[in-house]
């Protein structure tokens, strides 16, 4: 099944989302929103290689999703202050 969602799936919902990005540097206009912070996520988490059978290079094929994620690096407003992140996961017992 997760073969089938990485040959078609999730090439369908990128290239929607790789057209948004040619007209604008965000998601949802000319201002960071929560859109982007999650699709930023979702990104992370399909290209990281940790889910099976999804590859992590599912994204090469789309430059302004890999340009997204590459520039999220230098923007203050995705920077978080990992130390406090991690405590409160550690509070929830969701990570490691």
């Amino acid at each position: 099944m997760r073969q089938e969602i990485a040959a078609t799936h999730i090439p369908y919902y990128l290239g929607h989302f790789e057209k948004m990005l040619q007209r604008s540097e965000y998601l949802a206009g000319d201002k960071v929103t929560i859109a982007d912070a999650q699709f930023l996520t979702t990104v992370r988490w399909l290209t990281s290689g940790n889910l099976d059978h999804i590859p992590a290079d599912c994204a090469d094929a789309f430059p302004k999703i890999k340009a997204f994620q590459a520039g999220a690096v230098t923007r203050p407003v995705f920077q978080l202050n990992v130390s406090t992140f991690r405590g409160i996961c550690w509070l929830a017992s969701v990570c490691q």
